[in-house]
């Protein structure tokens, strides 16, 4: 019985210790993606620094009224990458990334249409934030792409204000990046 009394006294002291820590929750970052034209679609959020061991990622939501949030960690905004599956894609063999930069472009630069179309390398890459919220808009197009067996409904996707970037510039197949696995960022 003393035991069993000294175990409860024990844990009682490690939650009280421990209470201000467990209250102190990392601060997060609000992260706003326009994306107009794509309700139905889906996006990820996906975090990856290379060199190190995790990965953090959020459950993909579903675009509604043109927008779509995510509570990110503030800490793993830079490295970010949003994905994009479109309700129209054929058997594309990648996940769409969204281009938050076109080779040659500097961040606040605009993008429209015909010039990311024209892009050969992207970073999919944000470079992230210390702001509490941070919407970012997204243009999507259906476009055509090599899939398997041919050409296939595709999915161009892309920031129409260029954003700060991380490498590395992957290949952008007339203006498309995708991935297979969540995008290695440098850091």
């Amino acid at each position: 019985m003393k035991t069993l009394l000294m175990l409860a006294a024990a844990a009682l002291s490690v939650s009280v210790l421990s209470a201000p820590a467990l209250a102190e929750a990392a601060p997060t970052t609000e992260l706003t993606l326009l994306v107009p034209d794509c309700d139905g679609c889906t996006i990820g959020v996906a975090s990856y620094l290379q060199g190190s061991m995790d990965v953090w990622s959020a459950d993909p939501r579903k675009v509604e009224d043109g927008s779509v949030t995510f509570a990110v960690p503030t800490a793993r905004t830079a490295g970010l990458s949003i994905t994009v599956r479109a309700p129209w894609e054929g058997a594309t063999g990648y996940v769409t990334n969204v281009a938050l930069r076109y080779q040659g472009q500097q961040p606040g630069d605009k993008v429209g249409f015909t010039a990311a179309r024209a892009s050969t390398r992207a970073s999919g890459c944000w470079a992230g934030t210390t702001e509490d919220a941070v919407t970012i808009k997204v243009k999507v197009r259906q476009v055509r792409v090599e899939g398997y067996g041919g050409k296939v409904a595709g999915t161009l996707a892309w920031a129409p204000v260029t954003q700060d970037w991380l490498r590395p510039l992957v290949p952008a197949w007339h203006g498309v990046v995708g991935t297979q696995d969540v995008m290695p960022c440098k850091g």
